[in-house]
């Protein structure tokens, strides 16, 4: 099994941080579905003109549109934790973001009863997640689960940009629940989502 994970938000607890930190991970059974989806991405991103990547911040709503609708064919499996910060109390969590990003990670893969997996992770974060986040991996998920892990840029590898794309459709429910477009693009992947856990 093949899996591409990116987060939104921030795993900060300032005034300015995100009410939430979502995190998704996207699972593709074979290699050749991956291919797929990473071509379509690639010819998406040339006939629209997107430079240098999608992403979910980044891109306009047309352009998401473009990207959601283009992707809907492809075959692939979506899960979520969303970690809803007021409802966090652990004092440790809410003083070590680096822990705390690394704690949600291994909520997410090892609340989905994985095995063997290969994991590749958006290496946009910060460098001292990223260390951590191997290690503790290793020393906190289960013998077996993990293949092993990467982390790739996303602006090169769509199939990265395609984690960022539907961790933002689905973190806007969260961190923007007001806004007239909260939930546009999330219904657009909902089919292919099998679970979003809110931690609590």
């Amino acid at each position: 099994m093949l899996i591409f994970i990116d987060e939104s938000g921030d795993p900060g607890f300032k005034v300015s941080s995100s009410p939430c930190l979502v995190m998704t991970m996207v699972m593709f059974d074979n290699y050749e579905e991956a291919d797929k989806t990473r071509s379509l991405i690639e010819e998406l991103g040339k006939r629209f003109r997107v430079k240098p990547e999608f992403r979910f911040t980044n891109c306009s709503a047309q352009n998401r549109t473009v990207f959601f609708d283009g992707i809907r064919g492809c075959k692939f499996r979506v899960r979520s934790i969303v970690m809803q910060k007021d409802k966090l109390h652990s004092h440790f969590l809410r003083n070590k973001p680096a822990y705390f990003y690394n704690f949600t990670l291994r909520q997410l893969l090892t609340h989905n009863g994985l095995t063997g997996a290969k994991i590749r992770i958006d290496g946009n974060a910060k460098k001292e997640f990223l260390k951590a986040a191997k290690s503790y991996l290793r020393q906190q998920t289960p013998v077996g689960m993990i293949d092993n892990v990467k982390f790739l840029d996303s602006k090169a590898e769509p199939l990265i940009q395609l984690a960022d794309m539907i961790t933002g459709a689905i973190a806007r429910l969260y961190n923007r629940p007001d806004a007239s477009d909260a939930d546009t693009w999330y219904r657009k992947i909902l089919l292919k989502v099998e679970n979003i856990w809110i931690f609590n």
